[in-house]
């Protein structure tokens, strides 16, 4: 009799804790919204509002149009747009689709900016509260 208590006991355990497992490994990240900031280099400024991001470059504007969200690690992924400006007839250009990816740490931001080809467009190492002075191009 009391052999069958010790294994119910120590059914009752395993089964506790089999429960408080998350049922798969995704379920046991967190996730949170990167909080209204500026970030920035010499000639870079990413700007993070509350629903959308900009970026503003060396003859380059972008937009995201949702919130930025990082995971534990401190990454992210977005889509977005990027659009060439300055020179002849640039203004006029369509802003091409593009994926946005960063790494916080602290107060840098790594941020890498690919073209719809996945070929690498912009990479830029970033401190949060500097703004960049990107100059009009000609």
């Amino acid at each position: 009799m009391k052999t069958n208590r010790v294994a119910l006991l120590l059914s009752l355990v395993l089964l506790a804790g089999a429960c408080a497992m998350p049922a798969s490994s995704d379920e046991g990240l967190r996730s949170r919204v990167l909080p209204e900031s500026v970030w920035g280099s010499e000639q870079e400024t990413f700007t993070v509002l509350a629903d959308r991001a900009t970026f503003e470059g060396l003859c380059v504007d972008g937009a995201i149009e949702q919130n930025i969200v990082v995971d534990d690690a401190g990454s992210f992924t977005a889509e977005g747009t990027l659009r060439r400006r300055g020179g002849a007839r640039i203004d006029d250009a369509p802003p091409a689709t593009v994926r946005y990816e960063g790494m916080v740490r602290g107060e840098t931001l790594t941020l890498t900016i690919t073209g719809p080809d996945h070929t690498p467009i912009l990479t830029a190492t970033l401190r949060k509260g500097i703004r960049g002075q990107a100059r009009p191009c000609a």
